[in-house]
């Protein structure tokens, strides 16, 4: 990759009555040249960095401006690598995590069947790249297939899935699949599933995890007195909704009581919407500060994680159902939103999205 150092700067906003220029790269420390180092060549003065296209892997570096009037102030910035259409190659571990609500329709369920193999499609699926698992939401979290390399068995996993209609336990779902890659449930750290055995990680170590949520709705439960599946997947509104608190203050957090202005009473609704209690915003947005092994609630083990969320149809299509996607996704911002006849217009953007991981 070629990159000229004035349409770096046109990003760059100088002081009044200066200007800025290009004062030369910053070496590289952690988290920075991972996969290959910038330098500028001597004789045209262009920044020459050598991109490795086939694995996809987000990269960065550094340079510095300084300003061209007598005080010569320095700043620091920094430039994002990443790619496009990516057939993915890259060493990630990717759970699609899909819901299973009566809102989708049977008529729906296929077709997002399809786009989900149209997405692995794009992907390198072996034990030295791409491993995938499949969970789906309904009532609870549900494992459809833990981590696998076996690209056969993923596709065949996908074909499996029946096609349930039932609430849209969108926590739940985020919950099961973290538990499957940890080998914890994300509760209370319990290493031992309902029916008494010893949970096994399904996770590598040291690979970047990408969650891919994708939904047609607002989530619905839980909340107190309906529908209690088993007690280590949902238990009450307040423990679940704050990862194992019993303090029901905790429920006025996330995106929807922000919004909303509720109180923690909330979390005895018995009516058809489970928030603020089934609102997954706290849980993604913990989920997706895990950037690297000091923030991470796995430390060295699982570092890297982020939630890239895929909204469909008119069930999302509210002002608030928008927010709630937005906050999920991992920038915060730009989640992908789209109806069901636009779905396999996104496959390459998704699939670049997913590989583009540190």
């Amino acid at each position: 990759m070629v990159i000229q150092p004035s349409n770096l700067l046109s990003n760059d906003i100088a002081p009044i009555s200066t200007q800025v220029q290009f004062a030369g790269l910053v070496a590289c420390t952690t988290g920075y040249c991972k996969h290959s180092t910038a330098n500028v060549d001597s004789p045209t003065g262009l920044i020459i960095l050598d991109v490795d296209a086939t694995n996809c892997i987000t990269d960065r570096f550094q340079y510095m401006i300084r300003t061209t009037d007598s005080s010569a102030v320095t700043s620091i910035a920094t430039v994002h690598v990443s790619y496009k259409n990516c057939v993915c190659r890259s060493a990630i571990d990717l759970y699609f995590i899909i819901d299973n609500s009566a809102s989708m329709g049977a008529t729906n369920w296929e077709l997002l069947r399809t786009f989900t193999l149209n997405v692995t499609n794009r992907l390198v699926i072996s034990s030295n790249n791409m491993n995938v698992g499949i969970m789906d939401f309904g009532n609870y979290g549900n494992s459809i297939l833990s981590l696998s390399s076996n690209a056969t068995a993923v596709k065949n996993a996908i074909l499996g899935i029946k096609y349930r209609g039932e609430h849209t336990a969108t926590k739940s779902g985020l919950y099961a699949a973290v538990q499957d890659i940890t080998g914890q449930h994300p509760n209370n750290k319990s290493t031992t599933g309902a029916d008494g055995l010893q949970l096994t990680p399904r996770g590598r170590i040291n690979v970047p995890k990408v969650l891919l949520l994708l939904t047609d709705g607002v989530p619905d439960i839980p909340f107190a007195n309906v529908l209690q599946p088993p007690t280590n997947v949902y238990p009450d509104c307040q423990s679940l909704y704050n990862d194992g608190s019993l303090n029901p203050v905790n429920c006025s957090q996330g995106v929807f009581a922000q919004m909303s202005g509720l109180n923690p009473s909330m979390c005895s609704l018995t009516n058809n919407s489970g928030l603020p209690c089934s609102d997954p915003t706290g849980y993604t947005g913990q989920i997706n500060s895990w950037i690297d092994a000091p923030s991470s609630a796995y430390g060295s083990k699982y570092p890297s994680w982020k939630v890239v969320t895929v909204g469909i149809g008119d069930a999302i299509g509210t002002s608030f159902g928008r927010s709630m996607l937005s906050v999920m996704n991992f920038d915060g911002k730009n989640p992908f939103v789209v109806g069901w006849d636009e779905l396999n217009h996104i496959v390459i953007g998704l699939a670049d999205i997913v590989c583009n991981s540190e």
